[in-house]
């Protein structure tokens, strides 16, 4: 049985922090059998009660279509109708809730395409396909103050409870998750060793710039930034600070760093995992449907519909209604570096091996 909770209050100063029970005021409203809450809603796994040692798990309306949303936490917030908790030592429980036999995770250096990956795959009715479910993200938080092999087992206990449903007959789950969660990707790894794992990128130059036209739509201001970095698990990041001798003083420098951090864990998982694949995004523009059976052969899955399939897929804004979107980012807030700023991460990118990957593509690109 899960406990109900009725939502009498729902608030997030900012609608990207990460997904946390406090995000809503409960009231105590009983008890419900998973079954029967799956009559009339569709379940998912909003975050860690870890606390209270329980999962909680927002439910959203039939007809409210959870996979179409870009990020699952904001549309998980926003359309929440009742909230359900279960002890994490009982989560096991839906697992006959949850079909998927094949786990495809997509990692990214962030505004490089994870979003238009996760909804090609979405295009797919065999295939449940979504992005930022956010319990992942606490977990990234929460390294260091568990052990490995504590957040595996995490891992492992929540990933296919992401998405419940009744009418739910697919057996492949893709998972996109934020940028920082790369941090993870060896515990993923851990957890799913048969998963086949995607990392999206842009070359630094254009990713940067696209990073900092989000934090423009953001409003975030660089001190807020460095205040808020203590509580970003971002612990890959001070690695590479340490690495290049290079303490961030601007915002392109900060994501310079973390570009360079990412794609160093990605050349570090390449050398751990049999299926990791590099997915460029100039590349996935540029060659669409080449692309995209490749990302449908990868995982076995044979598509008659191809043609479809990109036109649904590439013909809008697959950020669209967010803060994120391309009317948003990309317009007003379009962010270009300055001469200067360029010369500079150059110079402080060149201190580290991602240097030789600039303006090229990575080992085992799709292309």
């Amino acid at each position: 049985m899960l406990d109900k909770f009725r939502i009498v209050r729902k608030y997030k100063e900012n609608p990207t922090s990460v997904a946390s029970i406090s995000d809503f005021t409960l009231l105590s409203d009983g008890k419900i059998e998973a079954s029967d809450a799956l009559i009339d809603t569709n379940i998912g796994l909003y975050c860690l009660d870890l606390i209270e040692r329980r999962a909680v798990f927002v439910h959203t309306d039939k007809q409210v279509n959870i996979l179409h949303f870009p990020f699952v936490y904001m549309a998980q917030f926003d359309h929440a109708r009742y909230i359900t908790t279960l002890p994490l030592d009982e989560v096991n429980k839906l697992s006959a809730f949850s079909p998927y036999k094949n786990l495809i995770f997509i990692f990214t250096t962030g505004s490089s395409g994870s979003t238009l990956l996760k909804s090609i795959y979405g295009q797919c009715d065999a295939i449940v396909s979504v992005s930022e479910p956010d319990f992942i993200s606490q977990l990234v938080l929460m390294r260091g103050l568990y052990t490995d092999e504590e957040i595996v087992h995490l891992i492992k206990q929540c990933m296919s409870l992401v998405y419940i449903s009744d009418n739910n007959f697919a057996d492949h789950l893709v998972v996109k998750f934020r940028g920082y969660c790369i941090e993870l990707a060896d515990l993923v790894i851990s957890a799913f060793p048969l998963s086949t794992i995607l990392f999206s990128y842009r070359s630094a130059i254009p990713q940067i710039e696209s990073t900092l036209s989000m934090y423009n739509a953001m409003a975030i201001t660089w001190d807020k930034l460095k205040a808020d970095l203590s509580e970003m698990g971002i612990s890959q990041v001070r690695k590479m600070i340490h690495l290049l001798s290079e303490i961030p003083q601007s915002f392109a420098e900060f994501a310079a760093i973390s570009w360079a951090s990412n794609i160093e864990t990605y050349l570090h998982i390449l050398t751990k995992h049999p299926k990791v694949y590099a997915v460029s995004y100039k590349a996935l523009i540029e060659n669409a449907e080449l692309i995209t059976a490749e990302l449908f052969q990868l995982i076995g899955k044979p598509i008659y519909n191809l043609d479809t399939m990109v036109d649904a897929a590439f013909s809008q804004d697959s950020r669209q209604g967010t803060i994120f979107a391309k009317s948003s980012t990309h317009g007003q807030n379009r962010y270009s570096l300055s001469r200067e700023e360029i010369e500079r991460i150059i110079e402080v990118l060149e201190k580290g091996r991602t240097a030789d990957f600039l303006n090229t593509g990575l080992p085992n690109d799709l292309i």
